[in-house]
């Protein structure tokens, strides 16, 4: 530091030497922004660098005055903001790899990157178009990067059309390269205005085995939407992304006509051959999504519960002094300082959050009971122990439904075991001594099992490809499962006759039109496995049951 300090006294000595031979070095740091200067009178006064501006520079006068004048320097302040822009331009910034951004290696000011950049910036964070007229940003812009020339709201425009289209030409490219099959997802969109609106997002796995997720297009729509107009839209945007022929599936789970929908995609692509086994298993569904659907028609049977813990919250919220004295009766209690939630009816996770909370506050609603003679809803004790078990119902579907929501990771490794787990509580739930949660499970455990039929073996195969797993879970979990040994037994034959044959035809593609008797069955097992008698005949028993989940494992398998 003093060795720098040193030259720079040196650096401006050989400035002001010729009009002062004998001064001494200027050792402060503010003399790197002015140049000392002896006038006509033998005063010196100090000449701001950026500004020009003459300040005293006596000895007496010290520095202190010539550091505030830095500090409203206009013309320093500017030159010190470019500095900043170099310096952070000569660095490739992490964001902009995220966002897609190109990544600057030279620190040169360029007018049509930075334009680009721009039109970046307001389709990344929904800015309008307008903002370029706007006083504060044009302000901004000056002060940051004068060189900057902003351009009009319709070459904004053009601009923003070009990073689509440049996203877009990429996103195209990496699809045509892809060697996996990708799972196309149809959401129904309604803005606040009434307007109708196609998205379409494309579910694929890249070479890294990571999970992407890209939306294609969002198409408006003119209302009433029907099954047909969709279906074409759908099958035009295929063609326009060339992914027709590696459509695995497609999910229409909140789509009021999607069973119409399915049947004109199927029309219109199974004469192409594009579809694995024939579309069979064309159509899936969200575990996420069905989970949700059970259990907010089956709350309907806690409604009585739910109505009356509504009404104790909704009545403590109504006032400021109620709600005053509800504190003052919790602190009595000791209950925990939590808000209060008032649910929306139709969202049972809501619901769950105003249980849970509710619970917590048995007494404190009691003791309020005690203290306000208007409050008339308070629950009974009988009453509490059915909130609480439904609560507890509750609370583990939604963690389970939080795990399957995941979008950064494939999981599907792990839906067996959780699954399973949930069709174990549902049958649990249904002999509960509280009649509220049996009534629940057994209509959820109704529905639930038309989604266990149609997934158990699939999700079963990907439990076993899980080396940490392999045969253990389903040997565990079917045993449990299914009360009839046989069926259990049936259960994991064909599931290991599918692992086996998975083997065999992961080399092999895929026929169009997917034939398999019982015979090819049993000589499969009998070449890699030792079965009794019993086995083979299981194998033929549960044949009906066996291929079409075949058929979903060899979707997997390609995806």
């Amino acid at each position: 530091m003093a060795e720098s300090t040193e030259m720079e006294g040196q650096g401006n000595t050989n400035a002001t030497g010729s009009h002062n031979p004998r001064s001494r070095k200027l050792r402060s740091l503010v003399w790197n922004d002015f140049t000392k200067e002896r006038k006509a009178d033998g005063s010196f006064v100090a000449i701001c660098n950026h500004c020009k501006k003459q300040l005293t520079a006596s000895s007496r006068s010290g520095t202190t005055h010539l550091k505030n004048h830095l500090g409203t320097c206009t013309s320093s302040k500017r030159m010190k903001r470019k500095k900043l822009v170099v310096r952070r331009l000569v660095l490739k910034s992490s964001d902009a790899k995220n966002d897609g951004a190109p990544g600057l290696e030279h620190p040169q000011f360029d007018q049509e990157l930075s334009r680009q950049d721009l039109a970046r910036m307001i389709v990344l964070h929904g800015y309008p178009f307008s903002i370029v007229h706007h006083v504060g940003f044009r302000t901004f812009v000056r002060n940051l990067q004068p060189q900057f020339k902003l351009a009009s709201c319709d070459m904004v425009k053009a601009d923003c059309m070009k990073v689509y289209e440049n996203a877009r030409l990429r996103l195209q490219e990496l699809l045509d390269k892809l060697l996996c099959r990708v799972t196309l997802m149809v959401d129904m969109w309604r803005s606040s205005e009434g307007l109708e609106y196609v998205c379409l997002t494309c579910h694929y796995v890249d070479d890294e085995w990571k999970l992407k997720k890209k939306i294609l297009n969002f198409v408006p729509m003119e209302a009433p939407l029907t099954g047909e107009e969709i279906s074409k839209t759908i099958v035009e945007k295929l063609h326009e992304w060339n992914i027709g022929k590696k459509l695995a599936s497609i999910v229409l789970d909140n789509c009021s006509t999607s069973d119409v929908v399915t049947g004109e995609l199927l029309k219109s692509l199974r004469p192409k051959g594009f579809l694995l086994l024939n579309g069979d298993l064309f159509r899936v569904h969200s575990c996420a999504h069905i989970l949700n659907l059970v259990v907010q028609e089956s709350l309907e049977l806690a409604g009585e519960v739910t109505s009356k813990v509504r009404d104790s919250v909704q009545f403590v919220k109504s006032s400021q002094e109620r709600a005053t004295r509800f504190q003052k009766a919790a602190k009595q209690v000791g209950a925990p300082q939590k808000p209060l939630i008032l649910d929306a009816p139709t969202s049972w996770v809501s619901t769950y959050s105003m249980l849970e909370t509710a619970c917590q506050y048995q007494d404190a609603f009691s003791r309020l009971a005690e203290w306000d003679t208007e409050f008339t809803d308070c629950l009974s004790s009988k009453e509490w122990s059915n909130a609480k078990a439904v609560a507890e119902c509750l609370e583990v579907l939604y963690h389970a439904i939080e795990k399957f929501s995941a979008t950064r990771v494939p999981t599907a490794n792990l839906y067996f075991n959780d699954i399973c787990g949930i069709h174990l509580l549902m049958k649990t739930w249904c002999m509960s001594p509280h009649p509220v949660v049996a009534s629940m499970a057994v209509q959820m455990l109704e529905k639930f099992e038309q989604y266990w039929d149609l997934t158990r073996i699939i999700m079963a195969i990907a439990s076993i490809l899980d080396p940490r797993y392999k045969m253990k879970s389903i040997e565990y979990y079917f045993k449990l499962i299914y009360n009839d040994p046989y069926e259990s037994k049936g259960m994991l034959v064909a599931t290991l006759v599918l692992r086996v044959e998975m083997g065999e035809n992961l080399k092999r593609p895929i026929a169009s039109h997917y034939q398999i008797h019982d015979e090819d069955l049993i000589s499969i097992f009998k070449r890699h496995h030792q079965v009794n008698r019993q086995n083979l005949i299981w194998i033929c028993t549960w044949r009906k049951l066996f291929i079409p989940q075949k058929k979903a494992l060899m979707t997997i398998l390609t995806y």
